[in-house]
Order: C-alpha cells, then structure tokens, then sequence
C-alpha cells in the first residue's frame, strides 16, 4: 500500500469519524453543543444516502487533488464548528458535500449522528440493551436508534456498495510486480522458433 494510498483511506476515516468517542463527561465541557446537535438529527434513508454520497465525492476529490487532502488531515479532531469551517475553506470539499445535496454543516452532523447511532446500535444489539439504557449513556436518540434497528441489512448493503464506490489506487510496488511476473512468463514460455 502506498503512502498516497493510506493517506485517502485515512482522510476518509478521519471524514467519518468526528464525534465518535464523545462521552458524556465530555458532553459536558465545550463538546456539549456538538453532542447536542448530533443528538437531536434524526436519520433517514434518503440522508443516509446523501452522507454516503459526500464520503465518496470527498474521497474521490481527495484522490485528484492531494492539497485538498492535506488541508483536511485531522478534520475529525475538530468540533462541529471548525470541521464546517474547515470545510468552506476548501472548495472542491464543499462541492464534493453538495453534490451530494448536503452543506458541510449538514455534513457533518449528519456523519456525527451516523456514527454516534451506529455504534450505540451496536452495542445494544450485541449486549442485549434496552433503547432507553443506550439513549441515556450515549445520548444517542432513540429515533436514530430505530433507524439502523429496522434497516439493518440495507445500511449493511450500503456499506458494502460505499466500499466498492470508493476511489482505489494502484501501488507502484503491484503495478511493477505485474510488469515483472508478465516477464517472466515471457522468458518462461516455450520458444516457438527452435
């Protein structure tokens, strides 16, 4: 994998991440407007799309031009506010959200309560929690929590088809390995001429 490479999965993970470990201590210092606001977007199919879209024109935006990658390295440390603001800044980010139909502000409290739900839903599911017990330790809203609860296999369909869509990137190291296997198939095949 090269460094270009890792650098774009990279991006795209810190895109997907913001928020994520946001507990409720920490809700209480200056991270309580972001959780508050990642906790009150309620997700819909159709919003989910749109999320999954942006992560995809983002990644291949990034793809195209590494300065943009750049400038968005650690995006996800951010709170709501200098994520969006972030964003702005950076014009083939805030065309590659609104592409998809989204602001960057939309964006990113949509991916916060993506995640946020997401995992929440996770652990409920996998330990046997109540919505209630998961809403009040998370802060996550039980609506969010029904969403992936009744569309479990489509997110998880979705998910697949997001990697899939996902920029990719030949390393040098397989594109040489190829160039140097089909030489020696060559040196290998049988002399037609003897």
């Amino acid at each position: 994998m090269t460094v270009r490479s890792s650098r774009y999965r990279a991006l795209a993970l810190a895109l997907a991440l913001p928020s994520l470990l946001t507990s409720t201590a920490a809700a209480q210092s200056s991270g309580d407007k972001d959780l508050k606001a990642i906790s009150a977007y309620t997700l819909t199919m159709p919003k989910y799309k749109q999320l999954l879209a942006a992560m995809v024109n983002l990644g291949k935006a990034a793809q195209h031009d590494l300065k943009m990658a750049t400038a968005l390295d650690g995006v996800g440390n951010l709170s709501l506010d200098q994520m969006v603001a972030r964003l702005n800044t950076v014009p083939p980010a805030k065309r590659a959200i609104a592409d998809a139909g989204l602001t960057p502000r939309e964006y990113a409290v949509a991916q916060g309560a993506m995640l946020q739900g997401g995992m929440s839903y996770g652990i409920m599911k996998q330990y046997k929690l109540s919505p209630d017990s998961v809403s009040k330790t998370t802060g996550v809203s039980k609506a969010n929590l029904e969403f992936f609860r009744v569309n479990e296999a489509e997110i998880e369909r979705l998910g697949k088809e997001l990697q899939a869509q996902m920029p990719k990137e030949e390393t040098a190291e397989a594109t040489d390995e190829d160039d140097g296997e089909a030489d020696e198939q060559k040196s290998e095949a049988p002399d037609s001429t003897e």
